[in-house]
């Protein structure tokens, strides 16, 4: 795993554990509209069996990405983090 990514997998996985879900995949590149970073998640086995629930929402992505945003501040470079979401709203 490349350095930058295994350091932003450190930075969000306590973030999106918080918010009951798993973190499965950082990604990171440069675009037309900056950096960005992706960060796939998935409920955690626990937090299915206790609420049922099997699928992230999108207020679910909305926190983590919230969360992760303002974790990012104090981060190196300057990246826009976006949901899977969000990607079909982009140019």
């Amino acid at each position: 795993m490349r350095k930058d990514i295994q350091d932003l997998w450190t930075l969000a996985e306590p973030y999106v554990r918080d918010a009951g879900f798993d973190l499965v995949e950082v990604q990171s590149g440069r675009e037309p509209t900056g950096w960005v970073v992706r960060l796939f998640i998935d409920c955690a086995p626990d937090r299915q069996v206790e609420q049922g629930q099997a699928a992230v929402s999108h207020s679910d992505c909305e926190r983590v990405s919230r969360d992760i945003s303002a974790a990012l501040a104090s981060y190196p470079m300057d990246f826009t983090v976006w949901s899977s979401l969000d990607t079909d709203d982009r140019a």
